[in-house]
């Protein structure tokens, strides 16, 4: 990848507002954030504690206030959805010892 090409990789995710939908073990929830789908994974925990993540919608970085309005999540930049229920990967049976 040639210098040119990267920098302008680059200075496109940080030009970008993603609205995010975040599936955990428990809880499923919307944010808007300006960290790019890899960095958001990993910052916020990654496979350990985010079992799916999804883009929903993209928006200028100009237009973070209008995401935030568009989703119904101006207050605390989290709303909480119903939970969807998701596979576990648990390769061994929990037995519960008295």
């Amino acid at each position: 990848m040639s210098l040119k090409l990267f920098i302008k990789n680059s200075i496109l995710f940080v030009l970008l507002v993603f609205v995010y939908e975040v599936n955990t073990g428990a809880t499923r929830f919307q944010t808007v954030s300006k960290l790019d789908y890899k960095s958001f994974f990993y910052y916020n925990g990654g496979a350990d504690v985010i079992k799916s993540l999804k883009v929903v919608r993209v928006y200028d970085d100009s237009d973070f206030k209008k995401a935030l309005k568009d989703f119904k999540i101006e207050d605390k930049n989290y709303k909480k959805l119903l939970p969807i229920l998701t596979n576990n990967n648990f390769h061994y049976r929990y037995i519960w010892w008295r």
